[in-house]
């Protein structure tokens, strides 16, 4: 009977799995003060699951492929609500939780039904101001350019789930760099348009050295939200539903002295976790930190397949093992991963947010150029981005033959400026405004 008991323990959940990283440590957390201006968008937003996939797709077609396609044009009507209201959200002044809550603990970070709204919509948008781009209709098409950068603005400054709306701004940031720098890049655009811009991102880059910050809160999350399924309470609610010989020989088994070990070694694991990310994104060198999870990873298999008495000893070091490498298994394994997206993003809104300086250093100086990116700060930029694909230095400025460019090392187009209007990118020529306001 007794090995029969054991043999069934080892077949049964863990109980700190069940709790653990699947649970929530900040049940009962405080509703926010407010309602998210995002959330009015997006339950006026009419996208079925279908279309919605097709906009990843969409929002990188041709002005002439949108204009051609009619049920584009109705889904834009259908969707014009939404849309007044995104762009009413995207002007808010924000208060760092615009599309999650403020929470009383570290938690782990949450897909609320907001985020992936907001980016539905952010597409639609940014469709619209290609169209009207396109036409000839550059304040519409300014107007929504600049709601859309009011969005990645609060996605850059949102305080909880930080590295969750990182995720999104990433994804905004390459479904609208295209488009965005093309807009900005030439002589069209209007000087209310491009202070709007050279502001956005200054609020963009101001907060893209927060992932210090958040690696170190995702870390507490995973190590609270164990303790939770570790807790005396955790542990009663995973034994739910099950017979009541095994609800007692489980409680028995995972005591203090197993769910103190569980957490301790599971704490050691995160600790190295958190100092080799932070090291990761500091350096934009993630190989360190991929290595550091794959060896725990391995030293975790191998405890967990260890031989252990058949004992009621022996029994609870082997669901220790065994707990702590499938904690282990969820918590931060993709965030190596998650370096090289966000040094892509670190790197085009430098390059985006030096190339609008220079645009007010040229508007500044009679249309002369500086020898170099340095003349740039302190009077157009507080503090001249870095390309994180060249040790952070700053980007570089090349001349061309119908304006400047600034580039860095890295995978990220550069900034383009064709002030004499010729052919943009897409080989057309870019709208003319016949009242140029202040453009270079």
């Amino acid at each position: 009977m007794r090995t029969e008991l054991l043999r069934a323990a080892l077949a049964l959940p863990l109980c700190c799995l069940a709790a653990g990283c699947g649970g929530k440590a900040g049940e009962g957390m405080p509703k926010p003060a407010r309602p998210s201006p995002y959330a009015a968008a997006g339950e006026a937003l009419r996208v079925d699951d279908a279309m919605n996939k097709s906009l990843r797709t969409m929002v990188l077609k041709p002005a002439s492929a949108l204009a051609a396609d009619g049920d584009f044009g109705r889904l834009l009507e259908r969707n014009s609500t939404a849309l007044s209201l995104f762009s009413a959200a995207a002007a808010d002044p924000g208060d760092g939780y615009m599309f999650s809550p403020k929470k009383e603990k570290p938690d782990l970070p949450e897909l609320l039904p907001v985020y992936w709204q907001s980016l539905s919509a952010f597409r639609l948008l940014l469709m619209r101001a290609k169209l009207a781009y396109a036409q000839g209709r550059l304040d519409d098409a300014e107007r929504d350019l600049l709601a859309a950068l009011g969005y990645m603005a609060h996605l850059a400054e949102q305080s909880s789930d930080r590295t969750m709306a990182s995720l999104y701004l990433v994804q905004a940031m390459k479904d609208g760099y295209p488009f965005i720098t093309e807009t900005l890049g030439g002589g069209a655009a209007s000087e209310r348009y491009t202070e709007g811009a050279a502001a956005a991102f200054a609020r963009i880059c101001a907060r893209l050295d927060r992932m210090r910050a958040a690696v170190l809160e995702d870390g507490e999350a995973f190590k609270l939200t164990a303790e939770d399924g570790l807790s005396p309470a955790g542990i009663k609610r995973a034994l739910k539903g099950q017979p009541l010989h095994k609800r007692l020989f489980l409680t028995f088994l995972q005591n203090a002295d197993y769910r103190k070990t569980v957490k301790s070694r599971f704490s050691e694991i995160i600790d190295a976790r958190v100092e080799a990310c932070i090291g990761a994104f500091g350096t934009n060198d993630p190989a360190a930190a991929a290595e550091l999870i794959q060896a725990q990873s391995a030293e975790l298999e191998a405890a967990a397949a260890a031989d252990f008495p058949w004992s009621p000893g022996g029994l609870r070091s082997r669901m220790a093992a065994r707990s702590v490498r499938m904690l282990a298994e969820k918590a931060m394994v993709h965030y190596p991963e998650m370096v090289d997206r966000y040094h892509w993003l670190y790197a085009a809104a430098g390059t985006i947010r030096t190339g609008l300086a220079m645009k007010a250093y040229r508007r500044a100086n009679g249309g002369r150029l500086p020898a170099d990116t340095a003349a740039l700060a302190p009077a157009f930029v507080d503090r001249l981005p870095g390309d994180p694909y060249n040790a952070f230095a700053p980007f570089v400025l090349s001349r061309t033959a119908d304006g400047f460019s600034v580039a860095g090392r890295g995978a990220v187009p550069p900034f383009l400026d064709r002030s004499g209007g010729g052919a943009a990118r897409s080989g057309r020529r870019r709208p003319v405004r016949k009242a140029a306001g202040g453009n270079i």
